[in-house]
Parts: structure tokens; C-alpha cells; sequence
């Protein structure tokens, strides 16, 4: 949005540096079920879902800190940027590459090229199109979802650059820890998954905690209880689930929104509780791991993963395998012992399948 995370600023401070003859934007992923389609944005709503436009998607249309009211990707970033945005639309890509050739020669120094992107064959034109403006002069500063990494690698490999991609194995471990602060309705419906299959469950009160946060003592009584029950389940052999909201319906969500519309926090688009949230479930997450005994956890939402990164204290991230398209259950390089080789998967609230926790405790690669 405008306010919080502005790609568009992004773009203005790339250029900036970089001086590209022009940004590409590559945003749609069709193996993540994200689509770009005459400049708007469409996606499921995990797996298994129809196809939403986004402004009128379950969880995007209505997401905590980035609401999207807008699915046309060029009026959206008018918002955010006053530079000329043009787009390579689905007929320009099909018709191939001379035509996007040309358009990118029309394009005004500095400008943005928004491509379209609905189905394999565009990502491989768009990676010829990258890859053959990224071998002249000026570096190309290039924005985008991992669609970058697709449409490149789709190009290479139809130049016979790239070997087969390595064969993949996890094997089973149990329990499973999973710390969750999403409020996607994906992720509530994987928690259903679990607590019908026997995983424990830990519902923490995000008030409590956030009136807690600033009193360490008050922080410790307020958390205490929870992580005697995950504790207590662990031991006894039981995967846990930890989560601050269940789905975009949970009670807890509009409380937590009004509470913070009383302490005047809904201005900055709830970055600061949503920080808060994210470190005190790392937190959490540390405790249960320190313990011993899990070797295998689950963060999900995308801005809790990052702040549970930062809390556990992760320096890099080693892919073991493929369990989710966009998220693969990695091994953890820390430089404390009890965090060090951890098997971790972090999740955005939309990806994965309805089962996705018991694919991790079985090991069930793609």
C-alpha cells in the first residue's frame, strides 16, 4: 500500500541506484495459483478454491495490514509511484516475443512494464525478455514475485542450460510444532486438519498478550500457561498448534481490531501489534524448541514468519523439499546448538494444501 511497504517507493529507490533502461514487474506465479490477467491480479484462496479477482478475494480483500480494495495492478500502483506504467498483456505475450521486443522499445526511459501472466508459456517469453535486456549495458533492476525466478529458469531450461532438478526426501518426524499468525481462512481450515487429527491446541489471547508486552513479569504470566500446555502435549508425544486467530470470521480479530482502533494503533495499519504478535510467537517457538525434543516446526503468515525468523535468530535457510508450492521445508543454519539443523517450513496464509500439517509429519515430498 501506499503506506506500508510501498512498492512503488521501492521502484523509485531502484532506479534510483540501479538507473535501468526500465523496471519489468512480474507479478503472477500460476504454480502458486496467482494470475495476472489485463493487469489485474486473481488467486485462489489455497489449493483447492475457485479463482477470486482480488479485490474480492476471501483474505486479501479483507487483510489486516494491506487490504486490497484495487485488483488492477496499474491503478494500484498509481498510488504509489507518479512513473509511466505500462503493460504486456496476455495477447501481446501469446503473439510472442518480436511483439514484446517492440513494446519494451516503445517504453519511456525509467518506465514500468507490468507483464500479464496466466500460463507457463508467458513466464518462459518473459524470461527470454529479462534475460536477454539483463545481458546489455545498464543492469536491470527487476521488481516482482518469485514469477522473476520462473520465468528465468523456464528460459534457460528451454535452452538446455539448466540440469534436471535434484530428486527431493524428507523423512517423518513428529511432533510437529506449528505457531500461527495468519488470518486466512486456508490456515484456519489446515488448523481444523490438526485438531481432527489429534494435534493439541493452544488459542492464545491477543489482547492479553499485547497489554502484557510492555511488562516483562506480566509478559511471563501472560504466556506461562500456554507453554505449560504445549509442553505437557509434547511430551506426550503430541503435535501442537499455537495460533492468535482462526480465519477472518474469529471473534478474536475483531476484538483485537477495535481494541486497537481504541488505543488509536489502526493509523499505521496495525504494524506495530502485528510486530509485536510476530515476536512473542517466536518467542513461544523458542521456549518449545530450547526444550529439545522437536526437530521439525511450522511458522504461518507471511509477516510472521519474518519476525519469528528474526526472533529465533535463523541466518540462512537450506531447502530439504518441495511440500508446498512457495514453501519448502528447509533446514535452519543458527548459530545456537538448539536451532541449528532445525527443519522449518514458513508459510504464507493462503499456500498449502488442507493436510499440509500431516504432509510435514509424514514427510510426503511433492
Amino acid at each position: 500500500s501506499p503506506t506500508v511497504g510501498s512498492i512503488g517507493h521501492t521502484i523509485e529507490l531502484g532506479q534510483r541506484i540501479f538507473h535501468s533502461p526500465f523496471v519489468p514487474l512480474v507479478v503472477g506465479a500460476p504454480v502458486l495459483n496467482r494470475f495476472c490477467v489485463f493487469g489485474n491480479l486473481f488467486a485462489r484462496s489455497g489449493p483447492e478454491s475457485d479463482v477470486f479477482r482480488l479485490d474480492r478475494h476471501p483474505t486479501m480483500s479483507r487483510h489486516p495490514i494491506t487490504p486490497m480494495d484495487e485488483s488492477d495492478l496499474r491503478q494500484h500502483l498509481a498510488r504509489q509511484t507518479a512513473r509511466p506504467l505500462a503493460l504486456t498483456d496476455v495477447l501481446q505475450l501469446d503473439a510472442g516475443s518480436e511483439t514484446v521486443r517492440a513494446q519494451i522499445a516503445a517504453l519511456p526511459e525509467g518506465g514500468i512494464l507490468l507483464f500479464d501472466t496466466l500460463t507457463p508459456a508467458h513466464l518462459m517469453t518473459i524470461g527470454q525478455a529479462l534475460w536477454e535486456r539483463a545481458d546489455q549495458a545498464k543492469p536491470l533492476f527487476v521488481v516482482g514475485s518469485s514469477g522473476v525466478e520462473y520465468a528465468l529458469t523456464a528460459w534457460w531450461r528451454a535452452q538446455g542450460w539448466l540440469s534436471a532438478p535434484p530428486e527431493f526426501a524428507a523423512r517423518p518426524a513428529a511432533p510437529l510444532v506449528v505457531v500461527s499468525g495468519s488470518c486466512s481462512p486456508v490456515t484456519a481450515r489446515q488448523i481444523a486438519w490438526g485438531l481432527a487429527h489429534d494435534f493439541a491446541e493452544i488459542a492464545l489471547d491477543p489482547i492479553a498478550l499485547l497489554e502484557a508486552q510492555d511488562d516483562e513479569t506480566a509478559l511471563r504470566r501472560a504466556l506461562e500457561p500456554s507453554l505449560r500446555m504445549a509442553r505437557t502435549a509434547l511430551q506426550a508425544g503430541r503435535s501442537v498448534i499455537v495460533h492468535t486467530c482462526l480465519g477472518p470470521d474469529d471473534p478474536r480479530l475483531a476484538a483485537t481490531t477495535a481494541y486497537l482502533a481504541g488505543r488509536g494503533e489502526r493509523a499505521n495499519g496495525g504494524r506495530a501489534s502485528g510486530s509485536r504478535l510476530g515476536r512473542l510467537l517466536g518467542r513461544i517457538l523458542r521456549a518449545l524448541l530450547e526444550n529439545g525434543g522437536v526437530r521439525r516446526a511450522v511458522v504461518a503468515g507471511g509477516d510472521t514468519s519474518g519476525y519469528v525468523a528474526r526472533e529465533l535468530g535463523v541466518t540462512a535457510l537450506e531447502v530439504v523439499a518441495p511440500m508446498a508450492p512457495g514453501s519448502p521445508l528447509c533446514r535452519v543454519a543458527a548459530d545456537a546448538d538448539w536451532l541449528d539443523g532445525l527443519e522449518i517450513l514458513f508459510k504464507g496464509g493462503q499456500v498449502g494444501k488442507i493436510n499440509l500439517f500431516g504432509s510435514l509429519l509424514a514427510g510426503a515430498v511433492l
